[in-house]
């Protein structure tokens, strides 16, 4: 049986060290970057970066350039044990940006204010378990790469960022990586870090990694910016579909599509001869 590897926390990494990774996917407008460097200002950091084990920043590239601009050469840093595959950065990309769809009731006992500290998984409560697909897939990367994020907690012991990764360690047991903050201090940290912090462009890695978790990155897709957008050369596949759903499929057939896009997919098929509908707007497994 493979081990799994050991992720490393460091609590002051140098940011000249950091190697940004070529694709960097989020795009930020200036107000946002305005309104993140405020928010380093008035909080810190209070979201470790992730770093491939080769240095490469895995997630966190905003924040690194908002803390270069604010005169700070140092950051929190979690790096993986072992070098990952480039559609595993992208999922550890999307995963630690997702603060804003955490929907989970999450308690433990606090650590000490204003400091980093190891949670023990036996002292976290799981009061309310929901967005279920996240932490099956924070899950699955976890017991693949081992912990690789962390948590902010208030000083009464409930969790205010990351509520999802804090019910998988409880589940696979693993100590919490938490900053604790007052209370009174919690409400306005989360509306700091849940706003708008720009968009996802995948149009510099189309051609390298073109197979995603629809669910994690439709939400987050700029599909106006994609290249082959711009070229009027839109390309729609399903790995799904195409090897186990059309190959059986007969025009005759009245098929249904369950999913959350805009039905890319599902109009692609229909176009060319499906008798295709769409149960929500696309095909579950349709990518574009």
């Amino acid at each position: 049986m493979s081990k799994v590897p050991t992720t490393t926390f460091h609590e002051s990494y140098p940011l000249d060290q950091l190697r940004p990774a070529d694709y960097n996917p989020r795009r930020l407008s200036e107000t946002a970057f305005i309104r993140l460097q405020a928010s380093l200002r008035r909080h810190g950091v209070v979201k470790p970066v992730i770093l491939n084990a080769d240095g490469t920043l895995v997630a966190g590239h905003q924040r690194t350039k908002g803390l270069k601009a604010i005169g700070l050469t140092h950051t929190p840093a979690v790096m993986l044990g072992s070098k990952v595959r480039l559609q595993d950065e992208i999922q550890f990309n999307l995963l630690h940006n997702r603060v804003e769809t955490e929907a989970s009731v999450v308690y433990a006992d606090p650590g000490e204010l204003g400091a980093w500290s190891w949670i023990p998984w036996q002292s976290i409560r799981v009061a309310e378990r929901k967005n279920l697909s996240f932490i099956n897939a924070i899950g699955h990367m976890a017991a693949g790469h081992g912990p690789w994020d962390s948590v902010v907690m208030d000083d009464q012991g409930r969790i205010v960022l990351n509520a999802e990764y804090a019910v998988v360690a409880s589940i696979n047991r693993f100590d919490l990586l938490a900053w604790t903050v007052p209370s009174s201090e919690a409400a306005q940290l989360h509306a700091d870090l849940t706003g708008e912090y720009g968009v996802y462009d995948w149009t510099a890695i189309e051609d390298k990694a073109p197979v995603w978790n629809q669910h994690i990155v439709q939400p987050k897709r700029l599909r106006q910016f994609s290249s082959k957008a711009k070229a009027g050369k839109l390309a729609y596949g399903s790995e799904t579909w195409d090897q186990l759903v059309t190959p059986f499929l007969k025009p005759s057939h009245h098929v249904m599509g369950f999913g959350a896009g805009r039905g890319d997919y599902t109009k692609h098929l229909r176009a060319i001869g499906f008798n295709i509908s769409s149960g929500c707007s696309c095909c579950c497994a349709g990518r574009w």
